[in-house]
């Protein structure tokens, strides 16, 4: 019969690769919590840094041109600053229609900035 010391000594290569095995799955398993860790760290702070759902309906605004009545001006609140729009006259949009586009700081015809003048 075998002695105990003679077994372990034969199955000493086995339990080194056994050791060297359950080193290395420990090594992958601590490296992979750790990335997790860190991705789920690096998507809460880029994720904070985006828009809030108050601050992205800030920047949209609709405004009905028609309740404005022609001739005066109103002043809305856009992205926490005012807006004014003006509702013109005819006579104003035959006076701007007229002004020569060479004394423009913006070489610009009206007729060119507006979509519907109507």
């Amino acid at each position: 019969m075998m002695s105990v010391s003679a077994r372990a000594g034969a199955l000493s290569p086995y339990l080194q690769a056994t050791k060297q095995t359950v080193k290395s799955l420990r090594s992958l398993a601590a490296k992979g919590l750790v990335s997790s860790a860190a991705k789920t760290v690096v998507t809460q702070f880029v994720s904070s840094m985006s828009a809030s759902a108050d601050v992205l309906a800030l920047s949209q605004i609709e405004i009905k041109l028609g309740d404005i009545p022609e001739g005066k001006n109103m002043t809305f609140k856009w992205r926490g600053k005012p807006l004014f729009v003006r509702h013109r006259t005819e006579k104003e949009i035959a006076t701007e229609a007229g002004v020569n586009i060479a004394e423009l700081r913006d070489l610009q015809h009206d007729k060119d900035r507006v979509i519907n003048p109507s």
